[in-house]
């Protein structure tokens, strides 16, 4: 009898012996839980959302067609601030990135065109990257109306980025009557310009002259020893006519340390000889002296 008595206190007394070891046990592993709990949630917390929506014909953030690339119309939280770029009212800066209402800008160029494209050519030495390239695809949208004064600006501007980014531009708008401009331009200052900015008048000069300045490149590659960025250019552009003068410069940037010179050095000389030896220097060499 006494031990069937005892044999239900026994087991209540294991109940609350169960029971209290196990709320200690939680009240040992909880702080850690908890703390994991947290780390996981700050793991997985999201971040703030990005809305990206192409935008409308009305208030289009379209690059314009000169443009390699679209550009959606980007909204955030962030701060839209208009950046103090006179009347170049359409276009605000969120973040880094630039957005312009190219409808509006167009636009006004009709209106104005003189003091738009000036405002465009005063962006071009602006220290925001994004404005730059933005003033750089809006002169390309306009095209012929914006030559005058591109023109104009290329013998003025005291800024060597000014006058790169303008021959470039005018090499992709500008016709043949842009011709006497720029040969007029390549011969009064050939001796003085900063081999940069006279490898980009050059390559505008061959897109938009062509054959015309065959002679005229080649006597400059002869002359050109030192300038690496320059006799590329040239060679370049000569090859780009069919014309082997530029060779030897092919040959010796094959041995660059630079890849993507190398692989330049390559295709022109693939182009030019028909021929792919890849990128062993000595080959090229040893056949190209055997077709003499």
């Amino acid at each position: 009898m006494y031990f069937r008595k005892a044999e239900p206190v026994s087991m209540a007394r294991l109940w609350i012996v169960t029971i209290f070891v196990c709320s200690g046990c939680h009240r040992d592993i909880a702080p850690h839980t908890a703390a994991k709990r947290s780390v996981d949630e700050k793991a997985v917390t999201p971040k703030p959302s990005v809305e990206m929506r192409p935008a409308s014909e009305s208030d289009s953030l379209q690059s314009p067609e000169s443009l390699s690339t679209s550009t959606p119309q980007i909204e955030t939280n962030a701060h839209v601030s208009q950046i103090p770029l006179g009347n170049w009212s359409s276009v605000t800066l969120t973040g880094n990135r630039v957005s312009v209402n190219y409808s509006e800008e167009r636009k006004r160029l009709q209106e104005h065109p003189t003091q738009v494209v000036r405002e465009y050519i005063a962006f071009l030495d602006s220290t925001n990257g994004n404005v730059r390239t933005t003033a750089m695809g809006l002169l390309r949208d306009a095209g012929r109306l914006a030559v005058p004064e591109m023109l104009s600006h290329t013998k003025e501007s005291a800024s060597l980025y000014v006058q790169r980014a303008l021959f470039l531009i005018l090499g992709d708008v500008g016709d043949q009557s842009v011709c006497k401009d720029l040969e007029g331009i390549y011969l009064s200052q050939r001796e003085s310009m900063d081999p940069r900015t006279m490898s980009c008048l050059v390559e505008a000069m061959a897109k938009l002259g062509g054959h015309r300045y065959l002679e005229i490149f080649r006597r400059h590659l002869a002359s050109a020893d030192g300038n690496e960025d320059l006799q590329y250019t040239l060679a370049k552009v000569l090859a780009e006519m069919d014309d082997r003068s530029g060779t030897q410069v092919f040959l010796k940037m094959l041995k660059s340390i630079d890849p993507s010179s190398k692989r330049m050095a390559r295709k022109y000389l693939c182009k030019l000889y028909s021929k792919d030896f890849g990128f062993d220097e000595a080959q090229w060499r040893a056949w190209i002296e055997n077709q003499k």
